[in-house]
């Protein structure tokens, strides 16, 4: 074990190859932390449809009574609501897999992750950063992966199949955080 005067007695280390598919599945996490699981935002997106077409049933079956309001136009409001969900699907799509890191760029790559007394620090081929314990917002153990969150949105994914000494690792990691 070697000691940094700055950041304390190192407590845990290894190495870990982190890849794009890691990445996608930290950003799955991050988003069922900040905004839901899902089946949640799926259970939103067909009520929102299924009360969409019951308003444009209603109209439809009442147009007697609103004069104003005729058939041809109900059918383009349905359409551009269709359109509009269609394109909200597409571009959502499109950033989600617009900002994969590049291989062996920040995120993705060789890293040596190093667990001191006082900080967390992280070692690639081209970066170096040191992160104080109290940084550290949130662990979590979902899906055979273990995370750390730095941040609302940003951290790291240890993929638990990938790593030896699990065990020992989530020891210290929590004796850690609770700093």
């Amino acid at each position: 074990m070697s000691i940094n005067k700055n950041i304390g007695l190192l407590q845990h280390q290894f190495d870990l190859e982190l890849t794009q598919k890691d990445w996608v599945m930290f950003q799955k996490a991050v988003s069922n932390q900040n905004i839901g699981r899902p089946t949640v935002r799926l259970m939103i997106f067909w009520l929102n449809l299924i009360l969409w077409f019951g308003i444009i049933v209603v109209l439809t079956l009442f147009k007697k009574e609103i004069s104003s309001l005729h058939t041809p136009t109900i059918y383009v409001l349905c359409l551009l609501f269709v359109g509009i969900l269609s394109d909200i699907a597409f571009i959502w799509r499109i950033q989600r897999n617009g900002y994969i890191p590049k291989k062996n760029g920040f995120w993705v790559g060789r890293h040596t992750f190093l667990f001191y007394e006082n900080a967390l620090v992280i070692e690639s081929n081209n970066s170096k950063c040191m992160y104080s314990w109290k940084l550290i917002k949130n662990t979590k153990d979902d899906r055979g992966n273990l995370f750390i969150f730095i941040d609302s949105y940003f951290g790291y994914v240890f993929p638990k199949i990938k790593m030896e000494n699990i065990k020992e690792l989530e020891k210290n990691l929590c004796r850690l955080c609770k700093r």
